[in-house]
């Protein structure tokens, strides 16, 4: 229009919940449209299984092309799922919301951690709330070079919750928001790898018992 200058873009955004059907239309109709990009939205479903079946349904509909987004999802293992459907980019309030809850996303080498009370199961994330950080000196994750990590153990992040200090969630948000950013960076470059494994290579640093090891 007059009033484009060129500094944005639209995007079509692909609904019809978990119908097949409806999701073929309205796949059709944005195939159809001179969209900068496309965005699979819409209800994905009531669990992990429908989401991987309707992104995978739906994805393999769309022009290539383009860019394609997922819309609201941001666990580490949905994304690597996505990203093996094409999808280019996601966007997900989750890295913030539990950082300001406590939870710190670490790496898969962290999910199974033994203490003086045993091993303690985890899922892409610890919650530095728990008492066993109380006097934990380590950093989030010795991998990242975040502030977070850089400047502040586990034991001081779990001392500003208890104290109910506001900074203690931002500065775990700080660390989560560069963990998405470290993963996007590696998942690019194992994409580039000419290895047809190095996804699945990369997938085993991140996510517990995905990959080869």
């Amino acid at each position: 229009g007059e009033h484009d200058d060129g500094r944005q873009a639209l995007y079509g955004i692909i609904q019809g919940g978990v119908y097949d059907d409806l999701r073929n239309e309205s796949v059709a109709f944005a195939n159809s449209q001179p969209y900068f990009g496309v965005a699979i939205g819409g209800s994905l479903g009531a669990d992990k299984g429908d989401m991987y079946r309707v992104v995978a349904h739906t994805a393999r509909l769309l022009r290539r092309d383009r860019p394609v987004h997922l819309l609201g999802i941001g666990g580490v293992a949905d994304i690597f799922h996505g990203v093996r459907q094409g999808i280019d980019t996601f966007d997900c309030v989750h890295p913030t919301r539990i950082g300001r809850h406590g939870c710190a996303l670490v790496m898969a080498k962290h999910w199974d951690e033994y203490t003086d009370s045993g091993p303690t199961k985890q899922a892409e994330h610890v919650n530095l709330g728990q008492s066993r950080f109380r006097r934990d000196p380590r950093p989030i994750d010795d991998e990242c070079g975040c502030y977070a990590c850089r400047t502040h153990s586990r034991a001081y992040l779990h001392h500003l919750l208890k104290s109910d200090e506001s900074v203690g969630g931002s500065l775990i948000s700080l660390h989560n928001v560069a963990f998405m950013s470290r993963l996007m960076a590696a998942i690019r470059e194992a994409i580039a790898d000419e290895d047809p494994g190095a996804l699945l290579a990369e997938e085993a640093r991140w996510v517990r018992g995905r990959g080869k090891v």
